[in-house]
């Protein structure tokens, strides 16, 4: 093919500029990018910011199971939080509800949607707070209402008369 020269980045004569990039804008992009990584690679892999969210939310959910579980089987439920975590139980006396019954015996562990019981380890530094909510047939707190527990850097607060649970701090 006559006529076609040379691609346009080798045109030019003995003085024009070599492509690509200089050794100096080289080395100062991977510098940049070295103090970008060493500020951002912490929030990539310290995962106890989202550790202690994921808790906290599986805290207040298990809480409203809690509740919900009460008012739909009649029976009086039980959350309890402890440093070991979370397990959530119900009063089944000789295979029927006892009335009234947060203070007294027949404690049985609630099985979990997904099969075993409803207890919960906090992942590792995860500090959990000592707390226990009780739920009657129709969703009010007997015992617990009105106070909090701490998790992770939030608080959860069971209000008093309607057992609502929400978060309350560091939300």
């Amino acid at each position: 093919m006559r006529g076609m020269g040379p691609p346009f980045f080798f045109r030019g004569g003995a003085g024009a500029p070599a492509p690509g990039y200089t050794l100096a804008e080289l080395v100062t992009v991977i510098a940049l990018i070295g103090i970008i990584a060493a500020f951002a690679a912490p929030r990539f892999f310290d995962r106890t910011a989202f550790d202690e969210r994921g808790f906290f939310e599986l805290s207040l959910q298990s809480v409203r199971y809690a509740q919900k579980l009460a008012q739909s089987s009649g029976c009086d439920t039980r959350v309890t939080f402890s440093p070991a975590g979370i397990a959530v139980h119900q009063w089944i006396s000789g295979g029927s509800c006892a009335a009234n019954a947060c203070a007294g015996g027949g404690l049985v562990p609630v099985p979990r949607p997904g099969g075993g019981d409803f207890v919960f380890a906090p992942p590792p530094g995860v500090g959990v707070g000592t707390r226990t909510y009780c739920f009657d047939p129709i969703g009010r707190p007997r015992v617990g209402g009105g106070t909090s527990v701490t998790v992770g850097g939030r608080t959860l607060t069971v209000e008093n008369e309607t057992g609502f649970a929400r978060c309350t701090a560091g939300c």
